[in-house]
């Protein structure tokens, strides 16, 4: 490991203590200091592996049980505006995908953020093959949470639900006989903060429209819309990012699959490679209790336009 001068460590230390993501303080050392480091090698120059001080004090077991007693489902509170995040699938998220929920936020100013699920992608852990060439599982985890800690400063309360990729770690125990309370919270692993919460399923009322919220509710999205009488979300299929719509003399019912965010060009979805449906960006704002879809506009090469419509 280079050597790093009293005065370069206590530069580092200074942006954590402001507050600074990891990678923005590896953005912001490399320009002070004409470098090329990495955000984990700055990690060890100070020997740590924590979140900045002056961030919500990392989630705890029993502090996550408390939030669930308050969580928001079937809440009496409506929500005018909800931005709803989808799978992300980071560390192999689109480079550009947290710049482009900025401009989202900054353009809608959303009064509740939903995330639909598959926010981590633990590649190396899964159940099928996972390549070689792409980090170790505890690699994996620390690049996502480096990656994570931009959207925790850009969304400090995020209500979650479970899914395939998030659910990960569980479903290994499972696998492996490790009981539950054997396993850390979603929140710790992910060092997120406390405004972080995670629920099965969500039923939210936006603009006076109670919707529920599922990571997946099956690939008839408008026929389980229809079976609920009521209007849900999904996410999942990546390859999907529609608004469908059932309506009989009392009432319209929609229902929304909401595409992704991921990196198509990453190892983690090469097993989607030979598929002629490609993965659709875009991200779901529901204003007054009706849905619009973002799209993340892409020149050639896979990169963001910079603008939304």
């Amino acid at each position: 490991m280079s050597k790093y001068t009293a005065k370069q460590i206590s530069y580092i230390k200074e942006l954590r203590e402001e507050g600074f993501s990891w990678r923005k303080v590896e953005l912001m050392y490399n320009a002070e200091y004409g470098e090329d480091k990495t955000h984990d090698t700055l990690r060890m120059a100070i020997g740590s592996t924590t979140v900045a001080k002056n961030k919500t004090p990392k989630a705890t077991a029993v502090r996550r049980k408390d939030a669930a007693e308050r969580k928001h489902t079937d809440s009496k509170k409506q929500y005018d505006c909800v931005l709803v995040i989808p799978d992300l699938h980071v560390p192999f998220h689109h480079p550009e995908a947290f710049d482009f929920l900025s401009l989202v936020k900054e353009t809608y100013d959303p009064d509740l953020v939903i995330n639909i699920g598959d926010e981590a992608d633990k590649h190396a852990m899964s159940f099928h093959d996972s390549d070689p060439d792409l980090p170790s599982a505890g690699d994996e985890l620390a690049e996502a949470i480096s990656y994570l800690e931009e959207l925790y400063d850009l969304f400090p309360e995020v209500a979650l639900v479970d899914s395939n990729h998030g659910s990960m770690h569980y479903r290994k125990g499972k696998h492996h006989g490790i009981p539950r309370k054997y396993l850390k919270d979603y929140g710790d692993i992910l060092e997120a903060p406390e405004g972080w919460t995670w629920d099965h399923e969500l039923n939210i009322n936006c603009g006076g429209n109670m919707v529920r919220f599922k990571h997946q509710h099956g690939k008839n999205i408008l026929k389980s819309a229809e079976q609920a009488a009521r209007c849900l979300v999904g996410g999942h299929f990546h390859e999907d990012f529609s608004v469908q719509y059932s309506g009989n003399s009392d009432r319209l019912i929609w229902a929304v699959t909401s595409g992704c965010l991921v990196d198509d060009s990453s190892l983690a979805f090469a097993y989607n490679s030979t598929n002629m449906k490609r993965p659709i960006l875009g991200c779901t704002v529901i204003v007054n209790g009706h849905p619009i879809l973002v799209p993340m506009l892409l020149e050639k090469g896979g990169k963001w336009a910079g603008w939304i419509p």
